[in-house]
């Protein structure tokens, strides 16, 4: 009976030691061997400015809730592009690192050396995390990234390249409006002036019906306007001064005007929005989609 005991006893012993071998044990072991991800305790949210330095350098700084790009023009930064960096980062915390190499020789293989792009977050002057950003992985869907005094690379399944080795980080959007909401239309152009009403979703000249899908492309433009470039902020070469065409959309809670003026030599044409003293180039089709009179939109 006794004897019953004591194997039972070891057979229950053998059994906890198995499954705390390999269930929580082996789990452990596991995750131990992982290694350590280095954006796994940033806080996006800390972040109030953003360095990003490659061929040229690109600085983001926080103004309350909105970014610019920091120069002698301090150009409001693309929301839509802040939002996709943060968001990445805040992916990057959860993602697994992978290994790939311990040799600092090989970082100019992956681009994680000084070839590829450094990136640093910081608050307050604080630095908060340094790290690089380098090549696409062979299936396009990771990066290869490297604390940046580190000689370690790793692969992460966050396409960092997407959003960080691109250099345009000024918000192109000229205009952002509801075109629902549009209802009336005044073009002023060097030879005319005139307005235009939506009445039971028709347009209108005064009595004179218009085409609907050539006022409707006017619309879609005025709603949604991006530049094609944004030129040096020097408004002597623009003739903004004394603009050809001007075109206020008004309606529901909107009212915007935007001002086109000279070309740049490039079949670009400087434009800007009536609120703003940022000046961006818009295309010569853009441009002459609005520079139109009554008889070419019946």
């Amino acid at each position: 009976m006794k004897k019953n005991i004591i194997l039972g006893f070891i057979l229950l012993l053998l059994i906890v030691v198995g499954y705390l071998y390999n269930g929580p044990i082996k789990k452990w072991r596991q995750d131990s061997l992982k290694p350590e991800n280095f954006f796994s305790k940033l806080q996006t949210e800390d972040i109030d400015r953003i360095e990003i330095e490659n061929k040229s350098k690109t600085v983001l700084v926080k103004k309350g809730d909105s970014w610019q790009v920091q120069g002698k023009d301090n150009f409001k930064a693309s929301p839509e592009k802040i939002t996709e960096a943060l968001e990445q980062l805040n992916s990057a915390k959860k993602t697994q690192l992978d290994l790939i190499s311990t040799n600092k020789d090989k970082k100019s293989t992956f681009n994680t050396d000084k070839s590829g792009t450094e990136v640093m977050l910081y608050n307050n002057d604080k630095l908060l995390l340094d790290f690089i950003v380098g090549k696409l992985t062979d299936d396009y869907l990771g990066t290869y990234v490297s604390a940046t005094s580190s000689d370690e690379t790793y692969k992460i399944d966050v396409d960092f390249n997407s959003i960080f080795t691109e250099g345009e980080w000024r918000d192109t959007v000229i205009t952002s409006l509801d075109k629902e909401k549009i209802n009336k239309i005044r073009i002023q152009l060097s030879s005319a002036e005139y307005k235009i009403e939506k009445k039971n979703g028709e347009w209108f000249v005064g009595t004179a019906k218009l085409n609907k899908e050539k006022v409707n492309k006017i619309v879609d433009l005025l709603s949604n306007l991006k530049a094609t470039e944004i030129p040096e902020q020097n408004f002597s070469p623009t003739g903004l001064d004394k603009s050809t065409v001007i075109v206020q959309a008004t309606g529901d809670g909107v009212d915007r005007t935007i001002m086109i003026g000279k070309d740049n030599g490039k079949e670009q044409y400087y434009a800007k929005s009536g609120d703003s003293d940022s000046i961006y180039l818009i295309s010569k089709d853009i441009r002459e989609e609005l520079n139109k009179v009554p008889e070419q939109l019946k």
